[in-house]
């Protein structure tokens, strides 16, 4: 980001590492957070031991302090706001709460007097980039933003901490003397611990899932000249149950009512009654897909090529910082600004080097942008707009890359043909459907489905069907129905969670809380954790041995759910938590609620956590349980 500044400004020249200097400006970069708060035992010794008449730990001060490895980069920083010919700072991290944080943490290091300032980015265009210099505001416009960070990284800090070592103390003191449970550490969070539970729940659904029976009644139609056409009987009035999500309209569960619909047919077909049917003839359009977030390009590459969010994310790192042929890949938006539509003409005009995207490429310059408004909306860029190529050339990844060897060959080819596919036309396909009776029974025939114009999927190789030409209009029909026989099948327990499946329930966590104002809280922020950490919090998981490789639970995995269900401390193992957290964050951020109000329901929860657990029997013992 600091490079593009610099380039946008105009007249900067680089003076030492990642520090360039115009007439007017000295631009410097930093690298994420770079301070972090305290441990308990940084302001107390006595925190170094683990015991329940110590918690809870509630500091009367949160403390920052640098990470080990970035003191010289904070201390360059530093330098430079103390140069005597710089009278100001002005803030051009990222445009939102992890980004006001970053750089106030920075200043808390620095302890300067000086003026503050904050230019707010949200595209990187030359334009933008100027018009925000133009329109700096001062510091104190952002005080409610910076709050909110605050408060969200405390609040983290207390309820992971306590909760960790409170569950930690719980568990050992249940566990059975000299066994491995007794020196086990069961770290818990607001984010892990709610995801820990969506596998684990879902583990023990898998486990307990129960197979039923059913049958469906299987009618076959013909006519001379034509295969044979498969229908099923269904019950037109059916209507869908969250008790009974196994039912279906084609489905009997019980075996005498579908033998006799059976025998009814039977004698249909023998006095040759013929089945009435409609047949009905649409098009179906199918709108390209949005360009990529991280989160649906690790869920992308999870379902296509069995990588993990991790796998994902470092390659994607790689494009970006090393290869330079990505855009900033932590990103939760599938948007771009409204004023990048220029950028991506230019970066469409590149493909035409690449021999594997010519064509597409050519086509786009052709007919132009398709889906300009669904693709460039400032309402749906955050701190980062969608993830797209830059446009700038590398052999062996945009070119010339072993698309089964290298990671970083073959995720820019999957995002290369995202954005290339998002600016196409709709597939358009052709439905064929067919449903009528035969004597009282209604039958459906298996629904039809033919690819009449490739539009964006020709992006994917695919080609339009030459049978699209010779489908025929909707219309009555008259089939003779030949035959009649019964399909056994039985209910199948929900799939279990991979990778892929379960960064989708994370982004989509809003969706199992109940209170509406809460879940749309959680959904404003994209969900448990964010796309720069669920990568992380899997891979923590895994480490930890609350889950295995393959994401299974592990026993001690399950032991922290059940002792926390135990509790009924849903609010931990549920992503109401974090939605509440969220809620309040947002009227934080508004002025609505002041920070000390905030903090101080993050410390009543956190006591009551300690206290549940503290006054737990040791008679329940969840790690041996079942």
């Amino acid at each position: 980001m600091a490079r593009d500044i610099c380039a946008a400004l105009g007249g900067f020249r680089q003076t030492s590492r990642d520090v360039w200097e115009s007439d007017r400006y000295v631009c410097t970069a930093a690298r994420g957070h770079l301070l972090e708060l305290c441990e308990p035992q940084d302001f107390d010794p006595r925190f170094k031991q683990w015991a329940f008449y110590l918690l809870p730990i509630i500091p009367e001060r949160f403390r920052i302090k640098p990470k080990p490895d970035v003191i010289p980069l904070l201390e360059r920083i530093r330098g430079l706001v103390e140069r005597a010919d710089v009278t100001g700072i002005i803030n051009a991290c990222d445009a939102a709460r992890e980004g006001e944080l970053i750089f106030r943490e920075i200043l808390a290091f620095c302890r300067t007097t000086k003026t503050v300032e904050r230019v707010w980015l949200q595209s990187l265009t030359p334009e933008s980039i100027r018009d925000g210099f133009v329109r700096v505001k001062p510091a104190s416009a952002f005080e409610g933003l910076a709050n909110a960070a605050s408060c969200r990284a405390k609040a983290d800090w207390l309820i992971g901490l306590n909760a960790t070592r409170a569950l930690t103390l719980h568990m050992r003191r249940n566990a059975p003397k000299g066994s491995d449970e007794g020196r086990e550490v069961y770290p818990a969070g607001r984010v892990q611990t709610p995801t820990l539970a969506l596998i684990v729940r879902r583990w023990q659904e898998i486990t307990d899932f129960k197979p039923m029976s059913f049958q469906r009644v299987e009618v076959t139609l013909g006519a001379p000249g034509l295969t044979p056409t498969k229908s099923n009987v269904y019950d037109p009035k059916f209507k869908k149950s969250d008790l009974h999500p196994e039912h279906k309209d084609d489905r009997f569960f019980d075996p005498k009512a579908a033998s006799k619909v059976v025998a009814e047919i039977e004698s249909l077909l023998a006095a040759n009654t013929p089945a009435e049917l409609k047949r009905k003839v649409s098009n179906r359009d199918q709108p390209p897909p949005a360009l990529f977030h991280l989160t649906g390009l690790q869920q992308t590459m999870a379902q296509r090529h069995g990588w993990t969010a991790k796998r994902t994310l470092e390659s994607a790192q790689r494009c970006y910082e090393e290869h330079k042929v990505l855009t900033y890949p932590r990103t939760d938006s599938p948007c771009l600004p409204s004023d990048y539509e220029t950028k991506v003409i230019e970066i469409i005009d590149t493909f035409m080097a690449l021999e594997a995207f010519r064509d597409h490429a050519t086509r786009l310059q052709k007919d132009g942008l398709k889906y300009k408004a669904e693709r460039f909306d400032d309402s749906k860029v955050s701190d980062h707009f969608a993830i797209i190529p830059t446009g700038k050339l590398r052999p062996g990844v945009t070119h010339g890359g072993n698309l089964k060897r290298d990671d970083d060959a073959l995720l820019f080819d999957v995002v290369a043909r995202r954005f290339l596919a998002a600016f196409q036309p709709a597939a358009r396909h052709i439905k064929i459907e067919r449903k009528g009776k035969i004597g009282r029974h209604h039958i459906r025939a298996t629904l039809k489905e033919i690819l009449a114009q490739p539009g964006w999927l020709a992006t994917y190789g695919k080609q339009a069907d030459p049978e699209a030409s010779r489908v025929a209009a909707s219309g009555d029909e008259t089939l003779a129905a030949t035959a009649v026989k019964l399909e056994s099948g039985s209910t199948k327990p929900p799939p279990a969670i991979d990778e892929a499946s379960l960064l989708r329930l994370m982004q989509f966590a809003g969706r199992q809380v109940d209170d509406p104002e809460l879940a749309a809280a959680l959904t404003a922020a994209d969900g448990l954790g964010t796309p720069a950490t669920r990568a992380e919090i899997i891979e923590n998981l895994k480490h930890r041995r609350y889950v295995t490789a393959a994401l299974e639970p592990t026993p001690k995995g399950q032991g922290l759910i059940r002792c926390l269900d135990a509790l009924n401390a849903q609010r931990l193992t549920s992503p109401a938590l974090t939605a509440e957290l969220e809620f309040q964050l947002t009227k934080v951020q508004k002025g609505d609620t002041d920070a000390l109000t905030f903090m101080k329901e993050v410390e009543a929860y956190t006591r009551e956590i300690v206290a549940a657990l503290r006054t737990q029997p040791i008679s329940a013992n969840p790690v041996s349980a079942r």
